[in-house]
């Protein structure tokens, strides 16, 4: 149930600001991947399901709120994903990866609402079950 979600985050929040660490908090929520038909979920108006390469599969949606970022209460559509969390919040915290890594710091588009520095990614790149094929 999407509630006990609602009362977990909640939970989580409550005891940051408790604690006195709300303000210094970026949190972040998101799914990682489109809901399964199996179990009544739906990502209309997407197309397809989780284990597929349609957007209803990997086309999520998440928020981000914290007393850091410069631009509040918008909508952004902009290309992103999963593994660009790691260059942006290494960024963040003022600190830097290893060469080679795949993500790219988003940090400018989250935080002011600038265009993504992303203009494609891999979707899959396996030929096996659960999510036979591959697309960038």
């Amino acid at each position: 149930k999407l509630s006990v979600m609602d009362d977990a985050v909640g939970t989580v929040v409550d005891a940051l600001k408790t604690r006195g660490m709300w303000d210094d908090t970026l949190l972040i929520f998101m799914s990682d991947n489109g809901a399964l038909a199996t179990q009544s979920g739906s990502n209309w108006p997407l197309r397809g399901i989780a284990a597929t390469l349609f957007e209803g599969a990997t086309r999520v949606p998440a928020f981000i709120h914290g007393s850091m970022l410069a631009q509040t209460g918008y909508t952004s559509n902009e290309l992103w994903h999963m593994v660009d969390l790691h260059e942006t919040l290494l960024s963040i915290a003022g600190a830097n990866s290893e060469r080679g890594i795949d993500g790219i710091d988003m940090w400018k588009t989250f935080s002011m609402g600038k265009p993504s520095p992303r203009n494609e990614f891999v979707y899959n790149i396996d030929d096996f079950e659960p999510s036979p094929g591959a697309a960038i």
